[in-house]
């Protein structure tokens, strides 16, 4: 094959490499280049001719499988499976729009399926034709016929078609979906219509951020500066560093500061003591004298846990964060997934208090979220726009599934 055919300007284009050799390959095949049943060249050799990693080509290859145009035989190559002439006719797709672009995600459902399909089954003729072994009785020294045992499935027989059928639905959502650290739309949807059934927590998908556990949100969180506010150096950082950019009506600059409980966690204070963050310890036993030891203490972030507070006092503290701009409340919800009790993000009526939730053990895999206030989401996209959600996308996928079927609680 000349394979003078695949060469491609990739700086003429700002798409991933992999996806212009896709779209290069797919228009060969459909104007009646590449023929089906002609043989592509070897991943090594179309590397080496275009100047691009194995990975780039092995990439495309395995997203063009997937859509049907090629097809892969053991140590033989990639062959053009579609063409425009043999290719049966489809229905135009359905443009993909921002609010259904999981919809053809496949489900936890399809992917067993795939699965199981994959395996092939043992029909009672094959069982009929296996080779019958003979055995010596012990006792009568007699020759007698016994039957193989059936054989057993190996792991490889049953893991390598599902790796196959995974490798297939990353390579599909890769090109789909930019990589995104909030997480999966889908998901989002089923966590915020979740959480205003049970908590009468009222919030929209977009606010919402998934993660692999409570603490890590929580870490990431307070890692978030405001570009919007003038800027003022300051030894604080992330959340904190907000308090730093504004002034109580003064000349003075407010100093970040987080109080919390004096029985707070261990990995809490961990989390605050690693990163240098000035902190205030309550010690008062009920909520207004917490409250006032926070104003005194100069506090400017204060971290509570969804047990601590009793719901009558709830509006007092919603006051406080109120009463100055550069005050923040973090709820940390660690009451057991089945209790109903009043979180304070349900009383938030004006959109101050950062949630961090998580996902009960029900779930197939342990997850965790947070809900983050409108005005602070766009500057952690922006903080962290180069990374992807923490929690692995295959868990995304089954949770979102699990949830909208009615099996999980928060």
């Amino acid at each position: 094959m000349n394979s003078e055919l695949f060469i491609i300007d990739f700086e003429s284009s700002k798409s991933k490499r992999y996806y212009q050799l896709y779209e290069r390959i797919t228009r060969l095949i459909k104007d009646g280049s590449l023929r089906e049943g002609e043989k592509l060249p070897s991943i090594r050799v179309l590397s080496e001719k275009l100047g691009i990693s194995k990975n780039t080509v092995t990439k495309s290859y395995s997203l063009l499988e997937t859509n049907g145009f090629l097809h892969s035989e053991d140590k033989k190559g990639y062959f053009v499976t579609h063409s425009e002439k043999s290719a049966p006719k489809k229905s135009p797709s359905k443009p993909r729009g921002k609010d259904d672009s999981d919809d053809s995600v496949p489900t936890v459902e399809a992917i067993l399926r795939m699965r199981g399909n994959s395996i092939p089954d043992f029909s009672p003729a094959e069982e009929q034709e296996k080779p019958v072994i003979g055995i010596e009785d012990a006792a009568t020294g007699e020759h007698n016929p016994k039957e193989n045992p059936v054989p057993v499935k190996t792991q490889d027989d049953t893991e390598h078609p599902l790796l196959h059928s995974f490798r297939k639905i990353l390579s599909a959502h890769s090109l789909i979906f930019p990589p995104s650290p909030f997480g999966l739309s889908s998901l989002r949807k089923e966590i915020s219509s979740l959480v205003s059934r049970q908590f009468s927590i009222s919030t929209e998908p977009e606010q919402i951020i998934v993660g692999n556990s409570q603490l890590h949100l929580l870490w990431m969180t307070l890692q978030i500066r405001s570009l919007s506010s003038p800027c003022r150096k300051s030894d604080g950082m992330g959340l904190l560093r907000l308090a730093s950019q504004l002034t109580d009506g003064s000349v003075q600059t407010i100093q970040p500061r987080v109080a919390f409980n004096g029985d707070c966690p261990s990995a809490v204070k961990k989390i605050f003591s690693s990163k240098n963050i000035p902190s205030v310890t309550l010690t008062a036993s009920d909520l207004p004298s917490k409250i006032s030891q926070a104003s005194d203490g100069q506090a400017t972030v204060f971290f509570t846990r969804s047990s601590e507070h009793p719901s009558a006092y709830s509006s007092q503290l919603l006051s406080w964060s109120k009463s100055r701009s550069y005050r923040s409340v973090i709820e940390f919800d660690d009451l057991a997934p089945s209790s109903r009790e009043t979180r304070l993000k349900s009383k938030d009526i004006d959109d101050t208090v950062i949630y961090i939730g998580r996902l009960c053990p029900s779930t197939p895999v342990e997850a965790a979220f947070a809900v983050l206030p409108k005005d602070i989401c766009a500057d952690y996209q922006q903080h962290y726009d180069m990374l992807d959600c923490t929690l692995p996308l295959l868990n995304q996928l089954a949770i979102a599934d699990f949830i909208g079927k009615g099996s999980a609680d928060v």
